[in-house]
């Protein structure tokens, strides 16, 4: 596994290649795309360390705690 930081454009395949499996994902559809939020190292019941947001595959930001 390749330790660095996400950045904005990066495919959910770079992204897992540099973080493996999440340990949650959430996804919304919407009328014209579909958004997920991938999180990371969970430091309380429904509290991560580390969230990635994509919109149609493609890292549009992230969040750490």
């Amino acid at each position: 596994m390749v330790k660095g930081d996400p950045w904005q454009g990066a495919t959910q395949e770079m992204v897992q290649i540099m973080f493996g499996q999440p340990a949650d994902v959430s996804t919304r559809v919407h009328k014209q795309m579909t958004s997920q939020t991938w999180k990371y190292q969970p430091i309380a019941r429904s509290r991560y360390a580390l969230k990635i947001e994509f919109e149609d595959g493609r890292c549009v930001g992230w969040q750490t705690a």
